[in-house]
């Protein structure tokens, strides 16, 4: 609990979110966040605008501004089964505080459980149901599989930019397991870096100090220190590297 009040009491601090663009959350007043904490999922996603992934981004970016379910909710949900080529989706509500992984087994063993959703992580082929779940406080954003195909489809959803931000990097995931993430040979000080994953090794206090100075600078930092960013340098221009990379060695 101590965690998730955390979280809520940075989370506080992020302005309400109108719109996602290049690896960016643009607030109500137009000031933008570098977003290293969503897994940059509009970065990564590129400028794919073919198939599937242009009517996924026309849809996702309607969902942002009205609440399920919608006629945009129907797309989307045509959209990730032609993606996945899975005979039921779901978007529900539910817990996931039980379901993190860690860095060295990036899923369960089982083929029904809890996944994270997020690029470098490969997801299964074979299963039936995919069922994007976002949890009751919005902080964790995960697919569930399962082989169950009776279940109800829930009437309410949690924050559709978070969705969006998430389900724009559909298009990176293959069917092939990673079994492990080993520890990148870059390190920096008070971080922990995993291939392209970072996460905080400070105390909570101190670090949000520093989560609340990024912020103020234009970066969105995970909002927690049990929570993962992404950062791929090679994305970023040489500016946003250096102020990047400031954050992440203070």
């Amino acid at each position: 609990m101590q965690n998730t009040n955390q979280t809520q009491s940075l989370l506080a601090h992020l302005p309400p979110i109108k719109r996602v663009r290049g690896g960016y959350l643009y607030d109500t007043q137009n000031r933008r966040y570098l977003d290293l904490w969503l897994h940059n999922g509009t970065l990564l996603q590129g400028h794919n605008d073919s198939g599937s992934i242009k009517l996924m981004k026309n849809t996702l970016s309607q969902t942002a501004l009205m609440p399920y379910p919608n006629i945009w909710h129907e797309r989307l949900m045509k959209t990730l089964q032609t993606q996945y080529q899975a005979k039921h989706i779901y978007i529900i509500e539910g817990d996931s505080h039980q379901a993190v992984t860690p860095f060295s087994e990036p899923w369960k063993n089982s083929n029904t459980g809890y996944y994270y959703l997020r690029a470098g992580y490969p997801l299964p082929s074979h299963l039936r149901v995919a069922k994007l779940a976002l949890t009751l406080s919005g902080y964790h954003i995960i697919l569930a599989f399962t082989d169950d195909t009776y279940l109800a489809e829930r009437k309410t959803v949690l924050p559709a930019y978070l969705a969006r931000t998430a389900l724009k990097q559909l298009s990176l995931f293959t069917h092939t397991t990673i079994k492990t993430i080993e520890p990148a040979s870059h390190q920096t000080p008070n971080w922990d870096h995993y291939g392209s994953y970072f996460q905080s090794s400070l105390h909570p206090e101190n670090y949000r100090n520093a989560f609340l100075e990024a912020l103020q600078q234009g970066i969105l930092l995970p909002p927690g220190i049990e929570y993962t960013g992404m950062y791929i340098s090679s994305l970023f221009s040489e500016g946003q590297q250096q102020q990047i990379s400031k954050i992440l060695h203070q």
